[in-house]
């Protein structure tokens, strides 16, 4: 799929007729839209009615309104011949344009999760050894002193879970309200789900295993995968245009980057934007790194890194150890902030 972001003000949002206007107030757009057959639509799925909420959020929290404006100026751009190839050359023209930001593909097809990398683990830990001091985060202490997450949602935007789970049938953990999981997500990629859940919100009872922020007040997916298709632009929306101050937004997805190896999804510009209006309305986003081993200083990143910090807390995979060393398949690099356990992981699923 490919989205274009103009400069705030040249299209209308309340105007449907998108394409129009860009014909009009976008000098040469009129030439590429006859050869490419080009139809405008809103990129972002957020209602009027959600983007006034998200604004006056943001006005509250004294952030720039600019970071929700920027959203209203994305659009998906649809096509006679939608090839890969037709719309990658549409977007390398459509980017010389004066008044276009930016051009950006995103995959139209379920992107591999994380998974556990070969070769298989034969056992597990006896206990959530990352839940006591180092080399865990020393949740002990948080819960010792209670902070279990009370009053905060966390919205984890993944393929699915299992919700019949003994350790979430007592607990408010859902899908998002009128989102399905796709029936062709196998359970390598729903449980992927089911093991985040576990590690952040499994009952803590007598049975089983604990998650670090048990007390929140719900946990919720928004599937990037439903049975209507896959959606990743659609699922970050609806988890952002959802959340409310103090919110967190788990990003457990990642993105091709050079060569196709994972990196963090906010390597995708929409998202990257969308990652922007979220820190403004002030939800928490934390995003995996991505398995790629890519290092994100290298040259390659350059136009990615300029864009500056988006906000978002993004995570390496480290060693379970004191070292907390890389793990051979972890991006990484100064944008990353820190490293979380990626081996050794006690949880629910798979």
């Amino acid at each position: 799929d490919l989205y274009i972001r103009f400069e705030n003000g040249i299209i209308l949002a309340n105007d449907t007729n998108f394409t129009s206007q860009a014909v009009d107030k976008i000098n040469g757009f009129d030439i590429l839209e006859r050869e490419f057959d080009i139809h405008l639509d809103q990129g972002i799925p957020i209602s009027e009615a959600q983007f006034l909420e998200m604004e006056e959020r943001v006005v509250l929290l004294n952030n720039d309104l600019d970071k929700i404006s920027n959203l209203r100026s994305i659009f998906k751009v649809k096509i006679g011949n939608p090839t890969n190839e037709n719309l990658y050359n549409l977007g390398l023209q459509l980017m010389q344009l004066e008044g276009v930001v930016y051009c950006s593909l995103i995959s139209a097809t379920p992107i591999q999760p994380s998974a556990d990398i070969p070769p298989t683990t034969a056992s597990y830990q006896q206990q959530q050894g990352y839940i006591g001091i180092n080399p865990g985060v020393n949740m002990q202490y948080a819960w010792d002193n209670f902070q279990t997450g009370t009053g905060i949602v966390i919205r984890d935007i993944e393929y699915g879970f299992n919700a019949n789970h003994e350790e979430f049938v007592a607990g408010a953990s859902s899908i998002a309200v009128g989102m399905t999981v796709s029936t062709q997500a196998s359970a390598d990629y729903t449980e992927h789900g089911t093991a985040v859940f576990g590690v952040v919100y499994a009952n803590k009872g007598n049975y089983g295993v604990s998650g670090l922020a048990h007390g929140a007040s719900a946990m919720i997916l928004y599937p990037e995968w439903q049975q209507s298709g896959y959606n990743r632009i659609y699922a970050v929306s609806q988890a952002v245009a959802s959340a409310q101050t103090g919110d967190v937004i788990i990003y457990e997805m990642q993105e091709y980057g050079q060569n196709s190896n994972f990196v963090p999804a906010e390597y995708n510009q929409v998202v990257w934007d969308l990652t922007v209006a979220a820190n403004a309305i002030g939800a928490v986003v934390v995003a995996a790194a991505g398995n790629g081993n890519q290092n994100l200083d290298d040259l390659f990143y350059v136009p990615y890194m300029s864009r500056g910090d988006s906000g978002a807390i993004i995570v390496g995979a480290g060693t379970s150890n004191t070292l907390h060393n890389k793990l051979s398949f972890s991006t990484y690099g100064s944008r990353i902030d820190l490293q979380g356990w990626g081996q050794n992981v006690y949880t629910t699923g798979y």
